[in-house]
C-alpha cells in the first residue's frame, strides 16, 4: 500500500460514511491516515452528534469556543461567524487553546477547507468591520460581517 492508494481508500470510505445512517446522524468523518511499508496503518475517525435545528455537529473545537472565547477577544455569538481575510471569506469553526499561536480555527467557505487563524488577525479584522458606520451589525460581534463580494 503507498499513499496513493491510502487516499483512494479514505475517499472510498468517507462516501460509503456520508450515504449511510450513522455518517449522516454523527458526522463521521475519516481524517488523516499513517501507514507503514509493510501494509499496516490506521485512519483517525471523527464524529458528533448533529444538532436538528442546526444540521451542524458538534465537536471538543466548537465547545472550546463557547466556553473560552471571551479570553480571545471574541464573543460565543461569534461562532460560525463569517469574516473576509485578504479577499477570502472564512466561517469561525472552533478554537484550540493548545495552539498559542493559532488558536482560531476556521474553514474558507469556497471549499469549505479548514485553516487556522491567530487570534489577532480575527480581532483586527472584527474590529475593521465594527468600525463601519454603513454596516448594520454591532461592532461587539463577528456575526454578519462579511461584505456582499462573498
Amino acid at each position: 500500500m503507498n499513499a496513493t492508494d491510502m487516499k483512494m481508500l479514505r475517499v472510498s470510505m468517507q462516501k460509503a460514511l456520508d450515504e449511510g445512517e450513522y455518517g449522516r446522524k454523527y458526522n463521521i468523518t475519516v481524517g488523516n491516515a499513517s501507514y507503514s511499508p509493510e501494509g499496516t496503518g490506521h485512519f483517525k475517525v471523527e464524529f458528533g452528534q448533529v444538532d436538528p435545528a442546526t444540521g451542524i455537529a458538534s465537536s471538543p473545537e466548537r465547545d472550546e469556543f463557547t466556553k473560552m472565547a471571551t479570553l480571545y477577544g471574541l464573543t460565543p455569538d461569534d461562532l460560525d461567524a463569517k469574516f473576509n481575510y485578504r479577499g477570502t471569506t472564512y466561517k469561525i469553526t472552533g478554537l484550540k487553546t493548545r495552539r498559542p499561536k493559532f488558536p482560531i480555527s476556521v474553514v474558507r467557505v469556497r471549499d469549505n477547507k479548514g485553516f487556522k487563524f491567530p487570534d489577532s488577525t480575527v480581532n483586527r479584522q472584527k474590529r475593521w468591520k465594527g468600525s463601519d458606520r454603513d454596516h448594520a451589525t454591532s461592532p461587539s460581534t463577528l456575526a454578519g460581517m462579511v461584505s456582499a463580494g462573498e
